[in-house]
């Protein structure tokens, strides 16, 4: 399992892809893993005092089949948790899941799980 763990740094995250070259194409039956993103809550939901949305994006990933789970501090969460994935226009496909919070904690550990296809990858920021 990859963890990364994200700092903050004035609201902004690192974006992060792993396992593959923009501009490469499968070819038919290969396993391309997918992008993917963490991003953080946006300024204005954090001022806002109301829920926080964290989101995580996977794109070109092939073949179809990667599930996303959410933790917090190394529990999994299913409540606030909203997902939908399509096929690009490559034939390859793009996921994306959110998990929405009544409070965000400092120095809680929140985490985006993804596993597609036997190869799992973990996405953290606190």
């Amino acid at each position: 399992m990859i963890e990364f763990i994200f700092h903050n740094k004035n609201n902004y995250y690192e974006t992060v892809c792993c396992g593959l070259t923009e501009g490469k194409h499968s070819p038919a039956g290969s396993m391309l893993r997918p992008s993917v993103s963490l991003l953080a809550p946006s300024s204005s939901e954090q001022l806002s005092g109301g829920s926080l949305t964290l989101a995580c994006l996977l794109t070109g990933c092939s073949p179809q089949g990667a599930a996303v789970s959410w933790e917090v501090d190394g529990t999994e969460v299913t409540e606030g948790v909203l997902s939908s994935s399509e096929e690009e226009k490559s034939g390859r496909y793009s996921s994306s899941s959110s998990l929405s919070q009544e409070r965000w904690m400092s120095g809680e550990l929140y985490s985006c799980r993804v596993l597609h296809h036997g190869h799992g990858q973990t996405h953290s920021l606190m």
